[in-house]
């Protein structure tokens, strides 16, 4: 039922189909557009239809498509749940006259990338028009309404046919005809079966209307309309309107649909062309008479020697083959015949695939080719395609390497998914020759030969992105492999060789970069800094890529999505940039007072491009097993734990699988297994981490914190009481909490567990008395922030937040003047940010509410990434949420409460009592489901909490109860 999620709001508008609404999704907490369909009511057998295939279409995840959610019925009446879009649609646009063909091209590529999508995807549009085509804020196109009239037209009780061709002739026979007059393909007006050609037809009418300001075609009525689509010829675009891309319109509305682009890839490939060789004039031959003929003589002879050569057996392809166009597993070449070219057994697949980009053919993700394939290099055609499906592509490439008396061979041949052979390449040279020989095997397989003079040019921007140095070369694609399998501690040294024997390699410094950040934090920025320093060897998107990384190093997260999102705009198919903009709201979104689960969707658009994409699919489990669904947790972890062998990964999506199964014996294997003395502490705290998400009573985590005592090294042992303190403060014991994390400080006096000892006292929701409040603020006093650099900022903030709760507020504003003068943190405003803080909680202790959340407004929170677990509570994510409560916008403040940092092993301690307050906001806005759901985790959470706490826990329970009587009523 659509009112059991889902809560309609302001109607955003109505047509023919029906009415679209504002609505708020209760599961996900977010924001979506409901689409309710019609008035009839169809028969149960068409609904189901409906519902089916309305999901599938939903399938085609791409940027420039309208993301489908749900669909079903409301009282017989079918329905669609789509993103919320802001922005206007391109009807509006066009109200003010045609658009300059820069901008109408921007629009163009964009729509043909998602039509190619769907395409491949087996769908058809059929109602492509201006209305249907929106143009967001942001500067997405995005197609709505994907086979909506189909599904719309399938809903009728006569429609009795079971596929898509069936469906389309019972269609017309009734004598419906499916699209919007004026707006329809040949095809479309005589009632016949369509086929994505339709689709381009309906491309070519609205870029004709978009170059010119009016319809390809107009008559005084629609019979004079349709009558002109079938046989008259568009009017001429204007004369500004570039003559390749005038011969491409005319192309899309070609009456024979035989003649039109073969596909909506073909279409972007034309579009993408836009401005380089097409749009340059032509040169005049510099002379006429006998060189001209001469140069003609040539020509002939050179186009028969092509033909010639296509017959020649085991290369190329038959005459007339079409150069293929679509996304290519290109899986390691068996290096069997040459073991010392065995680096190449992969490396070929890096440089083959970095040779396509840009491209008709796309290469998937090397990475996820291992992964489906298992990295056998026997040429098993049936384990391709099978390797082949499970990532989408359309075809795969088998090749194999050979030393021939110490010439290096390659060969490959290019199979279609059904793994029938396309074409076929050989190559042969010295490793010296590496590059000019993938090169020839690029251009062989792709079937798509250059001219000597372009060969050339695309082989020099091949060495330019990589490297000219054999050594280099063979370093870098080392890193990659080991990368690939995760061998952190051998990848540094192997891209600093690449480095050092090519000083100027721009993308192994980037990769470098990319593997410090994590290891070596201090090397990163040094490599991330050469990176842009040679950035003219760089990609445009990869150059931006940097910049994002270094923007994030420095704190600067707005500047990071800005950069980001250019590139996912710009460069759809970059599965790194989705993944990016994904971890940048997974990890650093609670900074910024924002839900992690906005990167959800960043990571769902990575798994259409990339569906092994393994940190996709692990961010996208967490992401789930924060809201508790169990279901999607199961399923995914089955499907991620079949993709590596990483320890670290495989522990804590086996723990994570058997809690979303309720698999007790496989949960106390994982703890048992836990327990082997060589199991280091880095993995203990990130399955630590994954237990605590649990959020079920803690037991596992429980158990796993209690093994950090056995570890060897002093500076491990005291993440015991450490992680003890956050599963106590998260069951509602905060005494034990005080008390583990003292312990902790003692352990380590410079570690955090000397500043949460007292940050305790600070939550709002943590009962103190005057003698803990006094006790708090004289350790706060009593840090030593002589030990590391960020504790003097620290102790400022806690001693200005604990004189607040004391109520000696002078003693609050002295602790924010300090903080102010203090100096920055690395060119952060941690410290600014801080102040601002400590001064909304003054002015929220004073009754005012909206003065302490404009403070807050205020703050930069440019905090860099070595900081960033150490300033979780920066953006006072709970103090705005409470604030926002107090002023009467709670549903605003529902969102705050999801956005409370949980990449860290304190802050899942805020979850419990966020129930609590999301509970109460549901309670309050008569969402009595969801307003149970909040109440019952809370009351389960802190069922055996400390007795200060246990009123809390009897309010909630009271009204659960009275919440519950009439559901018990209704049964």
């Amino acid at each position: 039922m659509l009112a059991d999620r889902y809560m309609l709001g302001a109607l955003l508008g109505s047509g023919g189909m029906g009415r679209v609404y504002v609505a708020r999704d209760r599961k996900l907490q977010r924001d979506v557009a409901v689409k309710l369909l019609g008035a009839a009511a169809p028969g149960k057998d068409a609904l189901r239809r409906f519902e089916r295939e309305a999901l599938a279409a939903g399938a085609v995840q791409h940027p420039n498509v309208v993301a489908v959610f749900d669909a079903g019925d409301e009282q017989g009446r079918p329905f669609l749940v789509t993103e919320l879009l802001k922005g206007t649609t391109l009807r509006e646009r066009l109200r003010a006259g045609a658009l300059p063909v820069p901008e109408a091209l921007r629009i163009a590529r964009q729509v043909a990338a998602g039509l190619a999508a769907a395409h491949e995807k087996g769908f058809t549009h059929r109602d492509l028009k201006p209305e249907n085509l929106f143009l967001t804020e942001d500067g997405w196109v995005k197609i709505l309404d994907f086979g909506l009239v189909k599904l719309t037209q399938d809903l009728r009780p006569t429609q009795t046919a079971h596929n898509e061709n069936e469906a389309d002739e019972a269609a017309t026979a009734a004598g419906r005809v499916m699209g919007t007059v004026g707006y329809m393909s040949p095809e479309q007006v005589r009632g016949k079966p369509v086929d994505p050609r339709a689709d381009l037809f309906n491309f070519g009418l609205v870029l004709y209307e978009m170059l010119s300001g009016t319809r390809a075609f107009r008559g005084a009525s629609d019979t004079e309309t349709g009558y002109a689509i079938l046989v008259k010829p568009p009017g001429p675009l204007p004369a500004a309107v570039p003559r390749w891309l005038r011969d491409l319109v005319l192309r899309c509305l070609e009456k024979d649909r035989e003649q039109r682009p073969a596909s909506g890839r073909e279409l972007l490939a034309s579009l993408e062309a836009a401005g380089e060789s097409r749009g340059k004039p032509r040169r005049p031959l510099p002379g006429k008479g006998l060189p001209l003929v001469l140069g003609a003589l040539l020509l002939v002879f050179a186009v028969a020697f092509a033909a010639s050569r296509r017959h020649v057996p085991g290369r190329g392809a038959p005459m007339g083959a079409q150069p293929p166009s679509g996304t290519v597993a290109i899986l390691p070449f068996s290096a069997r015949d040459a073991p010392h070219f065995a680096f190449l057994s992969e490396g070929a697949v890096d440089l083959l695939a970095r040779d396509l980009e840009g491209g008709e053919l796309r290469a998937v993700e090397s990475a996820s080719v291992l992964r489906a394939f298992g990295g056998d290099t026997t040429g098993d055609v049936d384990k391709a395609r099978g390797a082949t499906a499970q990532l989408g592509a359309k075809y795969f490439v088998l090749g194999r390497i050979e030393e021939r008396k110490g010439a290096l061979v390659l060969e490959a041949v290019l199979h279609n998914s059904a793994g029938e052979p396309v074409s076929q390449a050989v190559a042969q040279g010295t490793q010296g020759d590496l590059l000019r020989l993938i090169r020839k095997l690029s251009d062989q397989l792709q079937l798509r030969p250059l001219s000597p003079a372009a060969f050339e040019t695309r082989l020099d921007n091949l060495g330019v992105r990589t490297s000219r140095s054999p050594q280099a070369l063979e370093a870098w694609l080392e890193g990659e492999r080991l990368l690939r399998r995760g061998h952190w501690d051998e990848v540094i040294s192997a891209y600093q060789r690449a480095v050092a024997a090519d000083p100027g390699f721009a993308l192994a410094h980037y990769r470098l970069g990319v593997v410090a950040s994590i290891l070596e934090p201090g090397l990163s920025e040094d490599a991330f800094e050469r990176a842009l320093g040679n950035g003219a060897r760089l990609a445009p998107q990869e150059r931006t890529l940097v910049e994002a990384r270094v923007a994030l190093q420095q704190g600067r997260l707005n500047d990071v999505e800005r950069l980001l999102l250019r590139i996912t705009r710009d460069y759809p198919d970059d599965v790194e940039a989705w993944v990016q903009l994904g971890e940048l709201y997974f990890h650093q979104n609670a900074l910024r007072a924002r839900p992690p689960q906005e990167g959800e969707a960043a990571f769902q658009h990575a798994l259409v491009l990339d569906p092994l994409n393994l940190e996709a699919i692990q961010h996208i489990v967490d992401l789930a097993q924060v809201r508790g669904e169990r279901a999607l947790v199961s399923r995914l972890a089955d499907r991620l734990l079949t993709l590596t062998d990483d320890p670290t990964t495989v522990f804590s999506y086996r723990l994570t699988q058997a809690w979303a199964r309720g698999d007790a014996p496989e949960q106390a294997n994982v703890l048992e297994e836990l327990t082997a003395p060589t199991v280091p502490a880095r993995l203990l705290r990130t399955v630590f981490v994954h237990a605590e998400w649990q959020m079920d009573g803690f037991a596992s985590a429980e158990k796993i914190a209690h093994l950090f005592s056995r570890q060897e090294l002093p500076a491990e042992r005291w993440y015991e009481p450490f992680a003890l303190g956050s599963l106590d403060l998260a069951r509602g014991r905060p005494d034990a909490a005080r008390e583990d994390w003292a312990r902790a400080s003692a352990g380590n006096p410079a570690g955090p567990g000397a500043v949460d000892a007292v940050w305790v006292d600070t939550i709002e929701f943590v009962p103190s008395t005057p003698v803990q409040l006094a006790s708090a603020r004289a350790l706060a006093a009593r840090i030593d922030s002589s030990r590391a650099e960020f504790l003097l900022p620290a102790k400022l903030s806690l001693e200005g937040a604990l004189a607040v709760r004391a109520g000696n507020l002078a003693a609050a504003e002295s602790a924010a003047r300090d903080l102010e003068v203090l100096p920055l943190l690395e060119r952060s405003s941690i410290t600014t940010d801080l102040a601002l803080a400590v001064r909304a909680r003054i002015l929220a202790a004073r009754g005012d509410a909206g003065g302490a959340l404009a403070l807050l407004q205020k703050q930069q929170l440019t905090v860099p990434s070595r900081y960033a677990l150490l300033f979780p509570n920066l953006a006072e994510v709970w103090l705005r949420a409470s604030l926002l409560v107090s002023l009467g916008r709670g549903r605003e403040a529902l969102p705050l409460y999801d956005a409370l940092p949980f990449y860290e092993m304190v802050q899942p301690a805020f979850a419990p009592a966020a129930h609590l307050r999301k509970a109460r906001i549901f309670d309050t806005l008569g969402d009595r489901e969801a307003a149970i759901r909040h109440y019952s985790r809370f009351v389960e959470l802190w069922k055996n909490c400390e007795p200060a706490l246990q009123p809390e826990v009897d309010r909630a329970r009271a009204r659960l109860q009275q919440l519950l009587e009439p559901v018990s009523a209704e049964r």
